[in-house]
């Protein structure tokens, strides 16, 4: 029983540690920069298969973007919906024509890398802007306030929130994001940036051009973001958006089981990260796990102790994880921190028994 209280201490006071330490690093993240006078020309790439309606609903979000150098790029891989004729359905609009650029992959060529590759190549952009067709803005301002972090750095990551809608289902998939996305942000703001999403990540041609093209994992379907991220050289120039206005917003799965499969093809690429970045992750989950699994552990030794462990647990996770949630504006979602939480916990040991599967084919909306 000693063994595992003691355990327990580690991962309560490590858990605690991290996220006030998190707390405090995005917080001095949010003095928001104005809105720069000198903004770059941007390529906005979005792939699209199989994506008609998403694109009739989310294309004029980016058509409609106050920024006067942009261009968007819809790179079509072999949808066999109406994604052409709902292009065409925008092409008499004055901004769609001075703005919207639509190729097709040809054949031999699939898959979101490949279609990243060519509109890439297409692109006429200093940065680049990458989002999917299911995502919109959160706002008209969205690529000038992400814009304005460009000076002096070489990325520029920011955060893809998911859409809020009713149900238990709906507020764990946006507190499972909400607890990567704090994640892959609080890292790159201490100087180890191991990941981005490909909802709304930026960074200029330059940066691109010098990277390895994803062409060393061009054999996995995902990896778009978070390898392209990681296999940047130390030298690369990183900041994280934080103003509201700069976040995406998804329509989130509505089942459980298209949720988990997605986050299965998520973390088929975890086990390619750096070597330091997966030591440091380990570390993480272990202690955001164990302090749930050693309190229940404990149960089976003294009721008491174990109720005051798990309690504890329970109590001290909401209190650290208020301020962050708040700063993302999920303040809907505070209440039932904790909660989520302790089954955010058996949601990932039931995902790591597939961190080493490999997905077979990229199926709509589920790259993102």
């Amino acid at each position: 029983m000693n063994v595992i209280l003691t355990l327990w201490f580690f991962c309560i006071f490590g858990k605690i540690f991290y996220w006030c330490r998190s707390a405090q690093v995005l917080k001095d993240k949010s003095v928001l920069p104005g809105i720069s006078a000198d903004l770059p020309a941007v390529s906005i790439v979005v792939v699209a298969k199989n994506e008609a309606e998403n694109l009739e609903r989310n294309l004029p979000f980016l058509i409609d973007q106050d920024y006067e150098d942009c261009e968007i790029i819809v790179v079509d891989d072999h949808s066999k919906d109406n994604t052409k004729a709902i292009l065409e359905k925008f092409a008499d609009g004055e901004k769609f024509k001075k703005r919207v650029q639509y190729l097709s992959l040809k054949e031999g060529e699939t898959g979101k890398k490949q279609g990243l590759i060519r509109g890439i190549a297409s692109a006429s952009g200093n940065w680049l802007a990458l989002t999917d067709a299911d995502c919109r803005p959160a706002s008209r301002l969205w690529l000038k306030k992400a814009m304005s972090h460009h000076h002096s750095n070489d990325v520029v990551l920011g955060y893809g929130a998911y859409a809020a809608r009713k149900g238990w289902l709906n507020k764990f998939i946006r507190f499972e994001t909400w607890f990567v996305g704090s994640t892959y942000l609080t890292f790159a703001a201490n100087g180890v940036p191991y990941m981005g999403v490909g909802r709304n990540l930026f960074y200029s041609m330059a940066t691109f051009d010098e990277s390895d093209k994803m062409t060393t994992h061009l054999d996995l379907l995902s990896g778009d973001d978070d390898l392209f991220i990681s296999s940047l050289p130390d030298k690369t120039r990183f900041e994280v958006s934080l103003d509201p206005d700069s976040f995406t917003i998804s329509e989130p799965k509505k089942s459980l089981l298209a949720f988990f499969q997605q986050k299965q093809r998520h973390i088929s690429t975890s086990i390619r990260y750096k070597p330091k970045t997966r030591l440091w992750l380990t570390v993480l989950h272990a202690s955001h796990i164990g302090s749930y699994i050693l309190a229940l552990a404990m149960l089976f030794y003294s009721v008491t102790l174990g109720a005051i462990c798990l309690f504890s647990t329970f109590a001290l996770s909401h209190v650290s994880y208020k301020p962050i949630l708040n700063r993302f504006g999920h303040k809907d979602l505070v209440l039932f921190a904790a909660v989520l939480d302790f089954f955010l916990v058996f949601f990932y040991l039931l995902l790591s028994v597939f961190i080493f599967s490999k997905p077979k084919k990229w199926i709509q909306n589920d790259l993102h």
